[in-house]
């Protein structure tokens, strides 16, 4: 609804303020889904886009199984494909594809570990720290 009433970019320019007004040196922004919300982080001098996924049925599992927000809990597979086509989630992939790191989370909390533990490892990731 903000999107709709003052532009796609509305979130991007909230978050800018807080970034710019934060007195810390590393900031990590989660839930980028948008061009204009990575056209912030890319915005940055020094800047890095990672992109977690999951497959369609691993990310159904989950989402069916936890109860994070209201309905999802035994969500049907259908009313998650459904879902899955909402304009919210639609720019996610396209957005992905323009990340620097891509780590796919199909398997075990520490698979995701391991995973995120080589990923700091790779020298995109060590010029930061």
């Amino acid at each position: 609804t903000m999107r709709q009433a003052f532009g796609n970019d509305i979130v991007a320019k909230a978050l800018q303020k807080r970034l710019e007004d934060s007195k810390y040196d590393i900031a990590i922004i989660d839930g980028v889904r948008y061009k204009e919300d990575a056209d912030l982080v890319r915005s940055f001098p020094q800047n890095l886009l990672v992109y977690i996924t999951a497959n369609t049925e691993v990310r159904f599992k989950r989402i069916s199984q936890r109860t994070e927000k209201v309905g999802e809990k035994g969500v049907s597979l259908e009313q998650f494909l459904k879902e899955e086509e909402a304009p919210t989630e639609m720019p996610i992939k396209s957005t992905g594809q323009n990340a620097d790191i891509k780590i796919t989370n199909n398997g075990t909390i520490l698979d995701l570990k391991n995973s995120v533990e080589e990923f700091t490892k790779n020298p995109l990731f060590s010029q930061y720290i």
